[in-house]
């Protein structure tokens, strides 16, 4: 699957692009690199569960899991259409969507 269900809804947000004039018109199609999902007390069996399911169905190559709490960030990445934890800790480097490290400290 390369794009999200028209009936696909996930909650929350901010959803943001790196430059919009790449972006002409109101819609964006196409599925992204990456989510980041920071997580809340209210929305964790959401983020953890459904969230989850629906990106890694539609093939979102990248999905990286914050959790404010504890300083973690968890990254998957999916492989053969599963989501696999390649990284998890307070400091953490990755290679997809792009190299870098992040650092809850």
């Amino acid at each position: 699957m390369d794009t999200m269900s028209t009936r696909t809804v996930i909650p929350a947000g901010p959803w943001t692009v790196d430059d919009l004039d790449d972006f002409p018109g109101t819609r964006l199609s196409g599925l992204p690199l990456l989510v980041v999902e920071v997580q809340s007390p209210s929305t964790r069996a959401i983020d953890l569960a459904l969230k989850r399911q629906v990106l890694q169905e539609a093939g979102v190559p990248s999905s990286w899991l914050v959790d404010p709490d504890d300083g973690i960030v968890t990254v998957l990445e999916l492989q053969d259409g599963a989501y696999i934890e390649v990284a998890r800790g307070t400091s953490v480097t990755v290679q997809q969507p792009f190299p870098v490290m992040v650092s809850m400290g």
